[in-house]
This record gives C-alpha cells, structure tokens and sequence, in this order.
C-alpha cells in the first residue's frame, strides 16, 4: 500500500521476508517460527535540500503523525565504537568517544559492554531520551556508523546484550544484521528507526520496522 500526504510519501509492508516495496529482509534459515515484521517507509523528495535533512525530516514526521499516537515511547541510540584494543580507548569509553563526536548529554545510559576481538575491541551501549528529541543524535547516526535508533515502550530497557549476540557488528547498512535486530526490537514492542535506508537519489527517508502488534496500529493510525 502507498500513500501521499503533507507531501510525504508512505510505503507500508506487511511482512519484509516477501517481495514488498520497503526492505526484502533475508530469511533465516532452519528457523522454525519467526515472528513477522512489518515496515511503513516514510520519503520524501530530496529537491534542492541537503539528503540528510529530508531524512531526519521524515523521521520528525513519523514520530509526530503516526508514532506518537500508539504509545510513550523513549528514543534509544544503541551505540558501537570499534578500534584497537589499548588503554586510551579503554579509558575513554563509548560515552566519552561520542561525546567527543557530538553526541549531547541523554537521561538514560545503559552500562557498557567490551568485546575484545581479533585484537580490536569494541564498546557497546545504548542512551535514550524522549522520542520527540532524536535528533539529538544526529551527530553520531552516520551512513557508515554501527550506531542506530529505536523506539521502546517507556517502561522497557534496551535489550543491548541480546543485540549483541545475535551479531551486531557492522550496523543496519547489513541487511542479516537489520533482519536479526529488527527481531530484537520487536520482541520489546519496540520500533527500529532506519536511516540511510535504500531510496533512489531523489528521494530519501526513513524505516520503521516493527512487529505485527506496533504495525497494525500504525496502519490503523493511517487509514482514519
């Protein structure tokens, strides 16, 4: 289903493990269920505006006219910083790394997580804020980042370890690894915010990926 309005364009899939005009997510093999993912695809034409603000304009519109009005949600950036595993970057840690790239102050930190690997050591963690700021995070969400947004419900906390086991390492640009925290997320009632997604060079966008619960009234919210 595709719809326009305020001059955005809304995609919506039903399930992205079949060919469908959002994602086609790989699927997992021997896997005997697998819950559903859904996606609305918000885009918008590029113009002569700069992609990236278009992109995080979609994403404003999403939360404010569809998101908004499912539940209460907090905004997490769960977040990963790699390099050579040495004292400094020990010391420094994920939040001092990113503050140091922008990243402003949020209310919420989780704890963080280090994996040393092949000699290199990454960082992992998550922050969240009120989702109607995320473009707090703007400064540390890059094309080429292994960081990334989610929406939860208030009353959740991000499931970071979890995300890392099923193989988080080089971030959503990976469609196995969109596939695997996209079911993360969901299974927390929460929504993955896909940035840098796969529009053409006129368009850009965002990604908003969830579970057959969030998707259903999401498209409810759509169809009044």
């Amino acid at each position: 289903m595709t719809t326009e309005a305020d001059n955005f364009r809304i995609d919506v899939a039903a399930n992205l493990f079949e060919p469908n005009e959002c994602i086609n997510l790989p699927h997992i093999q021997n896997a005997d269920v697998v819950p559903q993912l859904g996606c609305i695809t918000i885009s918008q034409s590029v113009g002569q505006q700069h992609r990236e603000d278009v992109m995080w304009t979609c994403a404003g519109h999403a939360w404010k006219s569809l998101l908004s009005g499912i539940d209460i949600w907090t905004c997490w950036l769960f977040a990963c910083v790699c390099g050579e595993d040495n004292r400094i970057m020990r010391h420094q840690g994920l939040w001092k790394m990113l503050a140091g790239q922008g990243l402003a102050p949020a209310s919420q930190l989780t704890p963080e997580t280090l994996i040393t690997k092949d000699g290199g050591l990454c960082i992992y963690g998550a922050t969240g804020t009120d989702g109607g700021a995320m473009s707090l995070f703007r400064p540390v969400v890059r094309p080429g980042s292994r960081s990334f947004l989610t929406l939860l419900p208030r009353a959740e906390r991000p499931a970071v370890d979890l995300a890392i086991a099923m193989g988080w390492q080089r971030g959503l640009s990976d469609l196995n690894e969109l596939r695997d925290m996209a079911l993360v997320v969901s299974k927390q009632g929460g929504v993955v915010l896909r940035l840098f997604g796969e529009f053409d060079d006129s368009e850009a966008g965002v990604d908003c990926i969830t579970g057959a619960g969030v998707f259903q009234k999401t498209v409810a919210l759509l169809r009044e």
